[in-house]
């Protein structure tokens, strides 16, 4: 009967050690790679390449584009941080 307890006692250690393990994560693994699956940053110069395609996307030429990101740029810049890289003003738009 003891070595049950000991097993049980054992076992709910095991799972107190193994939650808090678990939940010192400060930034997930996936969230470490998302600047890399960013659609913006892939399909932006491409885009910037061909017109059509930039018209389609954006519903807008590229002139256009960049008259309203410096019309509306500086009002909707962030800054960066510690923690995070802010997100530029063409990619809000």
């Amino acid at each position: 009967m003891e070595n049950f307890n000991l097993l049980v006692l054992q076992t709910i250690m095991w799972r107190r050690r193994w939650r808090r393990k678990r939940r010192n994560m400060w930034v997930h693994a996936i969230n470490i790679k998302k600047p890399d699956f960013e659609i913006f940053r892939h399909l932006y110069p491409d885009l910037l390449e061909d017109e059509d395609k930039f018209n389609g996307f954006f519903r807008m030429n590229i002139e256009q584009f960049y008259r309203l990101s410096q019309l509306v740029g500086e009002e909707i810049q962030k800054q960066n941080t510690n923690y995070r890289r802010a997100i530029t003003p063409e990619e809000n738009l």
